[in-house]
C-alpha cells in the first residue's frame, strides 16, 4: 500500500513538473533576430518567367508580417498583382528550430495545392531559405531559394530563385518598403 501511494505521489510530482515546463515554454530567443521583418510593407518586384526570350513583368503588392502563436512564429500575409494574370496571395509561417539550429518556414499560396517547406539560416541581416523539391503544376518537382536582406529599418531586398541543374535562375527580385 505504501508503494502504491509513493508511486502516485511521484507520478503526480512528475506530471506537475511537466505541466510547469509546458507553461513556461517561451519562443526561441532567436525570434528576436527577425523582429525587423514585422510590419506593413509595400512590394515592388520584377518577375522573371521561366524560359528564354520572355520579358520580366513588374509586380506590386502588400505584405503584413506579425508575430503569431505567442511569438513562436513570424506570420506573413501577402498580395501581389500579376498583371493580366490577376492577383496572387501567399502566406508564410517562419520559426527557429532550436533542435535543428535552423530556420524553418512553410509557404502557402493561391497558385499551389500544397505548402512549400523551406529550411535555412540567418547570417547577419540576410535570411536564406531553400525549399525541399516542391511539385509545380506542369513543371514537376522544383527547388527554390528565397533570400531576404535587411537594407535599413524601412527596406528589405528579396530574391527568389529556382534551381535548374547546377544553376540558380532568378524568378523574382525586388524590394519591400515599410509603410
Amino acid at each position: 500500500m505504501k508503494f502504491a501511494a509513493m508511486t502516485v505521489l511521484i507520478l503526480a510530482g512528475l506530471t506537475a513538473s511537466a505541466q510547469d515546463e509546458m507553461m513556461q515554454m517561451k519562443p526561441p530567443p532567436e525570434m528576436k533576430n527577425v523582429e525587423w521583418m514585422v510590419g506593413e510593407w509595400t512590394t515592388n518586384f520584377k518577375m522573371y518567367p521561366p524560359g528564354e526570350g520572355m520579358e520580366p513583368m513588374n509586380s506590386t503588392g502588400t505584405s503584413i508580417t506579425k508575430m503569431a502563436l505567442g511569438g513562436r512564429y513570424l506570420q506573413s500575409m501577402a498580395t501581389f498583382s500579376m498583371g493580366e494574370m490577376g492577383s496572387f496571395e501567399g502566406m508564410q509561417m517562419l520559426s527557429y528550430d532550436p533542435d535543428a539550429k535552423k530556420w524553418k518556414a512553410i509557404w502557402f499560396d493561391s497558385m499551389s495545392s500544397a505548402g512549400m517547406e523551406m529550411t535555412g539560416d540567418l547570417v547577419g541581416n540576410t535570411m536564406t531559405l531553400t525549399s525541399r523539391p516542391t511539385p509545380m503544376h506542369g513543371m514537376g518537382n522544383q527547388t527554390f531559394r528565397a533570400t531576404a536582406t535587411k537594407k535599413s529599418d524601412k527596406e528589405m531586398s528579396f530574391l527568389l530563385e529556382m534551381k535548374e541543374g547546377d544553376n540558380w535562375n532568378k524568378m523574382i527580385e525586388g524590394a519591400y518598403t515599410k509603410k
